[in-house]
């Protein structure tokens, strides 16, 4: 449904009952030609609304009739709104048309059509109403028998946020159980980020990438939510998008953010990845033998347990086991590239900042912040003895339709660390416009990178600097620079490398949920 089908529905809503109520309402009017709908399914109406609106045509025009099969419409789906219109002919016959439009697809137009109803029930739902004060609750249910009135239902809506700051408020309206009134519910939900345990992201959220340089990746992460649990399941196909390997495959997980306490929370990953490695990936390996080589496959199983010291501060700690299957030798991979090991078993320590504040002013504003210990020991019977540090801090502010956003990546591993657990970048998020198969092929033991992004609307414009290196060698540092086009889901960013060897600009396109 257009926007100008909309505005055109609701004039034509507003003013039809007045339409209706004049003293020619019911009069015989010229004969109707053909009547068609628009804004939904044919199919969708039942067969006898169907019959009878397909029998206006050869009859007389009759806008008492008009109305009440505009009114079976929202009777069969109270989702929407509908109203009929003649379209005169050259002839002096008439066309009909049935407009209908989704209430919710328009705030003008909800505002327009639920005006003119009064409110027959009204309801709190998510907490108790007692928690409200007795004024607030007088007022609330003063709204039965009046009128909707939209400013008053947001000035409502901010009086409960007052009295509850760590809760959000929305409201619902709809059709009542008599034709012409309408039920309001006000539905009041703890906010994300009043709670002391929060859900961790997926490891592989769902996106359809592609690099100009490295080709499409694609994950699809699909999870159940409830206020205490959290079901996951991902696919993955082909995804070079986040580590030195290219990995198709599939993982589970549970979290549960209420383990009998407010605090705790636990939470359960389980993963098996195939892999497939660049040409350059295996050439630097067969040229690095300190490196640990390829394998054929990985899969892994991560417990962890999380403590909320305050809503902003967290540790967790926990452990990752990975087993992984060895790379047959072959010409492609080498004597060198496959690796022998099959356990890497890491003990987990991670303490964690997350903060937003400002979300019901003009500026709003969050924080995180990071800092995560991976170590593979002999005491977890690891075959791979190494540590792996990486500390994050992002920050984000949003002002009207202007946005800033910066981050920081700090990363050290020392002995002999997996591939996937390697540093790298070069990607659709790091380093855009550079190839990280050009920077570390292979992955590195060092990283220092940040970013710094501007936006206003749907453009955006960022430099991101970054360097990889090994114990040893010198630290190169990358620039790049590009814009972006920021649509709902859909990015398209043109990146380029401003000291690499020419000044070439990289194409990325993705879809991310």
């Amino acid at each position: 449904m257009t926007r100008l089908t909309l505005l055109l529905l609701s004039f034509l809503l507003v003013s039809a009952p007045a339409t209706a109520q004049t003293p020619d309402a019911g009069r015989v009017g010229p004969l109707i030609e053909s009547t068609s709908i628009t804004g939904i399914a044919l199919n969708r109406l039942s067969p006898g609304l169907r019959h009878d609106i397909d029998a206006l045509g050869g009859t007389a025009l009759d806008e008492d009739v008009l109305r009440r099969l505009a009114e079976r419409i929202q009777e069969e789906h109270p989702e929407v709104v509908a109203a009929g219109r003649q379209l005169p002919l050259p002839d002096g016959r008439v066309r009909v048309v049935f407009l209908v439009a989704r209430i919710e697809d328009d705030k003008h137009l909800t505002s327009n059509i639920n005006a003119r109803y009064p409110v027959t029930h009204v309801e709190i739902d998510g907490v108790d109403e007692s928690r409200f004060s007795q004024t607030l609750r007088d007022d609330v249910h003063a709204l039965v028998g009046l009128p909707l009135d939209a400013d008053e239902l947001d000035r409502l809506a901010e009086r409960m946020r007052a009295e509850l700051p760590d809760y959000d408020v929305g409201h619902t309206v709809s059709r009542g159980d008599e034709p012409g009134r309408v039920k309001l519910v006000f539905r009041i939900r703890q906010s994300e980020s009043s709670r002391w345990v929060h859900f961790r992201p997926s490891p592989s959220p769902s996106k359809l990438v592609y690099h100009q340089q490295q080709g499409w990746s694609g994950a699809m992460h699909l999870a159940v939510q409830g206020e205490r649990n959290l079901f996951s399941v991902g696919l993955v196909r082909g995804n070079n998008d986040d580590l030195v390997e290219e990995y198709t495959g599939y993982s589970f997980g549970i979290q549960n953010r209420h383990a009998g306490s407010k605090r705790l929370g636990l939470s359960l990953d389980l993963s098996r990845y195939t892999q497939k490695w660049n040409a350059l990936t295996l050439e630097e390996l067969n040229r690095r033998p300190d490196i640990p080589g390829v394998y054929r496959r990985r899969v892994t199983i991560q417990p962890t347990v999380t403590f909320a010291l305050t809503r902003t501060l967290s540790v967790t700690g926990g452990m990752i086991a990975t087993e992984l299957t060895p790379l047959a030798e072959t010409a492609a991979a080498g004597p060198v590239a496959g690796l022998q090991s099959s356990r890497v078993n890491a003990g987990i320590a991670e303490v964690g900042f997350d903060r937003t504040w400002g979300q019901r002013s003009s500026v709003s504003q969050r924080t995180e912040a990071s800092y995560r210990l991976q170590a593979g020991t002999a005491a977890l019977q690891s075959d791979l003895i190494y540590r792996r540090h990486i500390g994050e801090i992002r920050y984000r502010a949003r002002r009207k339709s202007n946005s800033l956003m910066a981050e920081l990546r700090v990363g050290r591993i020392t002995g002999e660390a997996p591939l996937f657990a390697r540093f790298s970048l070069g990607d659709t998020s790091t380093l855009r416009g550079w190839n990280k198969y050009d920077i570390a092929p292979a992955g590195a033991s060092r990283m220092v990178y940040q970013s710094v992004e501007y936006r206003f609307k749907n453009l955006g414009w960022f430099l991101d600097t970054g360097t990889l290196w090994v114990q040893g060698e010198d630290a190169r540092v990358r620039v790049a620079t590009g814009l972006g086009v920021y649509a709902e889901h859909v990015t398209l960013t043109l990146g380029m490398p401003l000291n690499g060897p020419r000044l070439k600009g990289v194409f990325m396109a993705g879809i991310r949920f």
